[in-house]
């Protein structure tokens, strides 16, 4: 009967001490405390908060205090809790009620097990010797036998310690292509990857906003995938929920030992980070041609250049990249020289311009910036894109990031054209009047002139004179030849015809070969 009495006073001194455990609201209000259990394995229930006493007898060494008396401690799970020395009169060679590695385990045995302390006696004692194992005081206090062996109580402290903490979740991410890869999905605990937990990933994109992916964790780590369409820095943040409570509560009773009580509410566990999703490499083709095969050296050359890519990446705003073209003049040269992939050495450009697209297409270069007109001869482009020449940006757009530099080949033939020569001013030949070529008739001399009778008035001499001899008659061959000379003599040589002829076949062979 005494046996008795004494299991119930401390039973009734651990229903006490748990009173005192409550929040503010439950201590303000407390629901009636239920006492489950017997003995010193007991648990005392207030609504949905559990309390187990350190082993002690509380209420039979006289020291009930009012909840307005016994304020709680609260500690930070995975820390040691301390205990207070300055009420502690007895096991002073204990300086804290437990270490921290037992207190992921204490959080634990409350979160998976709380409900079923509650279900009968066995249950409850269970419960609490599970409890009292990972308290430094545990085994100074006789605990009695627990009627089952003691198995459903390591059964609650093995299902506690595959929970339990400390906890990591640890995201890997990755990108290709705008496409943002999380691993790694899952949160580990002391025994390894804990099941059940929902997971929610969030990723927000500087343009696209914030994008939610939902899952449960498992046994092993999972993986989610999310496109997007532009560059820019993407915030990781994920968070899993469901974990034990991460504080417990500790009563300092003046004279005797402590109540443990852990709220029942869940904790969890974050991790942030952020990728960057660079601006997509440009990948290109250059293909040019001169606008004319020939010039004028007063004239300005100009060459078309078309620039094509599959696909034409987007900056970290959205819009377009821009791109720089590098075009460079070389020449004059006297004859064409082959194509080759490099520059000849000591051969440098005689002038270039840079211009800037955001898209494909086909683009006449700007007028370059002469110092005088160009020299007869032939000149050829070399057009380029190169990764030095992208740099900053250009009316608000990013500049483009090569794949790799692309450099037209040297001495194209699309791309050569010719300066002509200028047309040469030849004096004008002095040239003398030529004779008269008209041939005076001569008299027939067939037929025998006829004598005209004198008229009366005009007496004929009496000794008539003889007639002059008309000139000699020039041969119409000599005249004609004259002629010719004179015109040819007058035909100016125009070599820069010739010339530019001959260049023209040329060009053209090149072309067809």
């Amino acid at each position: 009967m005494a046996h008795t009495l004494r299991r119930r006073l401390a039973a009734f001194a651990g229903l006490f001490a748990i009173l005192l455990l409550g929040s503010p609201m439950a201590q303000a209000s407390p629901e009636p405390w239920q006492l489950l259990g017997s003995g010193q394995a007991f648990v005392a229930k207030s609504g949905d908060q559990l309390g187990v006493c350190a082993g002690d007898d509380q209420l039979r060494k006289g020291a009930p205090l009012t909840p307005a008396d016994a304020p709680f401690s609260t500690f930070s799970v995975g820390s040691a809790v301390a205990r207070n020395m300055k009420t502690s009169i007895g096991n002073t060679d204990l300086k804290n009620v437990m270490e921290a590695d037992k207190t992921w385990i204490v959080a634990a045995l409350y979160d998976t097990h709380a409900a079923t302390a509650t279900k009968g006696r066995r249950q409850a004692e269970s419960f609490s010797w599970a409890v009292q194992s990972q308290l430094a005081a545990f085994g100074r206090f006789p605990m009695g036998r627990l009627s089952d062996d003691g198995k459903l109580a390591r059964q609650m402290i093995s299902d506690a310690e595959k929970v339990a903490g400390p906890y990591l979740l640890d995201l890997w991410s990755s990108q290709s292509e705008g496409r943002v890869v999380i691993d790694n999905i899952g949160v580990k605990g002391r025994a390894g990857w804990i099941a059940g937990l929902p997971i929610e990933i969030t990723l927000t994109h500087p343009l696209t906003g914030e994008v939610k992916k939902n899952l449960t964790s498992a046994l092993e780590p999972q993986s989610v995938e999310v496109d997007f369409e532009a560059p820019g820095e993407v915030e990781i943040y994920a968070v899993a929920n469901g974990l034990p409570a991460s504080t417990i509560k500790i009563w300092e009773h003046p004279k005797h030992q402590d109540l443990v009580v852990v709220p029942g509410e869940k904790s969890s566990i974050e991790a942030r980070g952020s990728i960057e999703i660079p601006v997509e490499k440009l990948q290109l083709a250059i293909d040019t041609q001169v606008k004319a095969a020939s010039i004028r050296a007063a004239e300005s050359p100009v060459d078309l250049v078309t620039v094509s890519a599959d696909k034409w990446p987007v900056g970290t705003n959205g819009k377009p990249v821009s791109l720089v073209l590098r075009a460079e003049l070389y020449g004059p040269m006297e004859t064409l020289l082959e194509q080759t992939s490099n520059v000849p050495l000591g051969m440098s450009p005689i002038a270039h311009t840079l211009f800037t697209i955001d898209q494909a297409g086909t683009f006449e270069t700007p007028e370059l910036a002469l110092a005088d007109e160009l020299e007869p001869g032939f000149y050829t482009w070399v057009v380029s894109a190169l990764a030095d020449d992208q740099q900053g940006s250009a009316e608000g757009l990013e500049a483009a990031r090569l794949e790799a530099d692309v450099i037209s080949d040297f001495a194209v033939p699309s791309e050569t054209f010719f300066v002509e020569y200028p047309p040469r001013e030849v004096p004008p030949v002095e040239t003398q009047p030529s004779e008269p070529t008209t041939v005076p008739e001569l008299p027939d001399e067939t037929e025998p002139p006829v004598e005209s009778e004198p008229s009366e008035e005009t007496q004929p001499p009496s000794e008539p004179e003889p007639s002059e001899p008309p000139p000699p008659r020039r041969p119409l061959r000599e005249s004609r030849t004259r002629a010719s000379q004179n015109r040819a003599r007058s035909r100016p040589t125009n070599q820069a015809s010739r010339h530019l002829l001959r260049v023209r076949r040329l060009l053209l062979q090149q072309s067809n070969n």
